[in-house]
């Protein structure tokens, strides 16, 4: 199968522009001035050349971040810090590390009152 420019572009969500200087590199086909066919197999290199890298782990996160991808408050995420004696920058800001961050998220604790308490509470005013 032959794929034109425009639509190796669309197909790897690239400019044309790149699209052609990847054509150029590799020596593929011209068909007029900026118009190339492109088969399958280049298009596999192409592809195989332009996925982006995997982005490396962060180190250290902000409370207010830890927040965010805990979907936490930011209190709760101090007291969590407090409890595990996790570094702290200053006043209120603690830098979390992202094997704590996984211990963080790990938690076995669900929110709320325990259900136990609960129903012990309701048995107790029946």
């Amino acid at each position: 199968m032959l794929y034109s420019t425009r639509e190796v572009a669309e197909i790897l969500d690239l400019s044309m522009v790149r699209v052609q200087q990847l054509c150029s590199e590799h020596g593929v086909q011209k068909l007029n001035a900026n118009a190339y066919v492109v088969s399958a197999k280049e298009l596999g290199k192409f592809r195989d050349q332009t996925q982006p890298a995997e982005k490396p782990q962060r180190m250290l996160y902000s409370t207010r971040e830890v927040a965010e991808i805990l979907d936490l408050s930011m209190i709760r995420v101090q007291q969590l810090c407090a409890e595990h004696g996790v570094q702290k920058l200053n006043a209120n800001a603690y830098l979390v590390s992202a094997a704590e961050l996984s211990l963080f998220r790990d938690r076995t604790k669900s929110p709320g009152r325990p259900r136990i308490a609960l129903q012990v509470a309701k048995e107790q005013y029946i």
